[in-house]
């Protein structure tokens, strides 16, 4: 009982700007998987570039708010909901792609998380799960001692993350995976992780809502600039990568950009919460959803993707917006009637394990 008060006190704070951030950032994951089917235009490809950057920032900061509310880091439970709808996945795609069970093709996408191109964030997020629980220890190191020697340890701790990002980006390999997901502490995405855990730390989100309206217009302003400069000039795609890694292509303007973000959102959020609409609520909350079904989405839009372009086409304008809202609705459904097979057949589990153990007393007595 005390474990589902806990979980009802945590769920009840979670944030909406966060499903609204992860509604935006899984539709621009689809947008850049159906280039070249769906559209053909460099402009939007390349806007949609800090995605799995501010996945990766919302999931650390959502790693320490967890402790902090709880007190404690539930790893074997964060890792079995990531791991298990990926072991899933892998199976399902690797069956369909072959239309084939070969148990030996599976293993080894699932030891190389390649059963699609973007299964190599689970890797890189599992790693970074699993360094949490130290990089909270080196949080809490931080904020002992008075104000300046805050800000010396947080600098020195800055410094460290990034020469291990760089270290781990040039100088780590495992299995070949792709895009930070093969380096150690996942390369450069550990940057964006323990940023994530800082905004949260620092309160920074909650100095934004309380500033809503003057934040949200800075912020947006800065957005727009800063989207005209890199983007609409081209500057990004000029400029080396962060640590000059050789596939993530990242640069540092991209980290400035989803630094901004969380921010835009959490501000524009509390903006448009507290005009109390009914409308808006509702909308919100319809875009919410898309946000906490994200990881379907992100498992299933290749599988999606194909079979809709190889069954039906995406040849007119019509068949494009189609076989987009296909892309991103398919896999919530198909989702959600896993999630609905697992519970019956946990429901089942659970009765057949209650009849057998109350056989067992009745035979013992």
């Amino acid at each position: 009982m005390a474990n589902g008060k806990e979980t009802q006190k945590v769920n009840s704070q979670n944030e909406t700007w966060i499903d609204i951030a992860k509604a935006v950032c899984i539709v621009g994951v689809v947008l850049l998987h159906v280039a070249g089917y769906a559209y053909d235009n460099d402009f939007l490809y390349e806007s949609c570039r800090f995605v799995v950057a501010l996945f990766i920032l919302i999931g650390g900061y959502n790693a320490i708010a967890s402790y902090d509310r709880r007190g404690k880091f539930l790893l074997p439970k964060k890792l079995k909901s990531i791991l298990v709808p990926y072991v899933v996945a892998t199976v399902i795609c690797c069956v369909w792609e072959q239309r084939f069970f070969d148990l030996k093709t599976i293993l080894d996408a699932l030891i190389h998380f390649n059963a699609v191109s973007p299964m190599y964030y689970v890797a890189a997020y599992v790693q970074l799960l699993i360094v949490t629980p130290v990089l909270i220890g080196v949080i809490h190191w931080c904020e002992c001692g008075k104000s300046l020697m805050k800000a010396i340890k947080y600098l020195l701790t800055w410094g460290a993350v990034i020469l291990i990002s760089y270290l781990s980006t040039h100088y780590t390999n495992i299995l070949d995976i792709i895009i930070g997901g093969g380096n150690l502490f996942a390369g450069t995405w550990l940057i964006f992780w323990f940023a994530g855990m800082c905004l949260w730390r620092w309160k920074v989100i909650d100095w934004c809502k309380h500033h809503s309206y003057a934040v949200a217009a800075v912020t947006t302003v800065v957005l727009v600039v800063w989207h005209y400069i890199f983007v609409g000039k081209g500057l990004c795609l000029q400029m080396s990568p962060m640590l000059n890694g050789n596939e993530i292509d990242l640069t540092w303007a991209h980290f400035f950009e989803v630094m901004v973000l969380p921010i835009w959102f959490a501000s524009v959020m509390a903006c448009i919460e507290s005009w109390d609409n009914f409308i808006i609520k509702e909308c919100l909350s319809f875009v919410g959803f898309i946000g906490r079904r994200s990881l379907y989405i992100f498992l299933y839009h290749i599988l999606f993707r194909n079979l809709y372009a190889q069954y039906v086409g995406f040849n007119s304008y019509a068949g494009k917006l189609i076989g987009l809202l296909f892309v991103i609705s398919g896999p919530i459904v198909f989702g959600s009637l896993l999630l609905l097979l697992r519970r019956m057949l946990n429901s089942i589990l659970g009765s057949a394990a209650f009849d057998l153990g109350n056989h067992l007393i009745r035979k013992k007595r």
